[in-house]
């Protein structure tokens, strides 16, 4: 057994070993260049997309929601993300879901 995590949305999967420009994925889930329309790294894409699903599970809440695709894109382009008050996280999972999604140490 491997100490590696698998994600995966099978009405999306593509097998890839560099950039891509497909533009696939779950709405709440895709990163930034792809709203973009932008070539990008698709293993860094899933590390996006991880950590939307993380802050999901330890908040019951995605990090980003909006009325409307248009509106979503905007947001996600934003990259800011709070956490609900009532959310009682550590310091140590927020800073993990923070460098998964947050623009600094993971680029796009």
């Amino acid at each position: 057994m491997t100490n590696s995590l698998k994600l995966s949305d099978f009405g999306t999967s593509k097998q890839v070993d560099d950039m891509t420009g497909t533009i696939i994925g779950t709405e709440y889930y895709k990163c930034p260049a792809i709203y973009q329309n932008k070539s990008y790294d698709p293993f860094l894409a899933d590390l996006w997309s991880l950590g939307i699903f993380l802050y999901e599970i330890a908040t019951g809440r995605v990090p980003y929601d909006a009325d409307s695709r248009e509106a979503l894109k905007k947001v996600v382009a934003k990259r800011k993300i709070t956490y609900p008050k009532k959310a009682k996280l550590s310091p140590c999972i927020k800073d993990l879901i923070d460098k998964m999604i947050v623009k600094g140490n993971i680029t796009f």
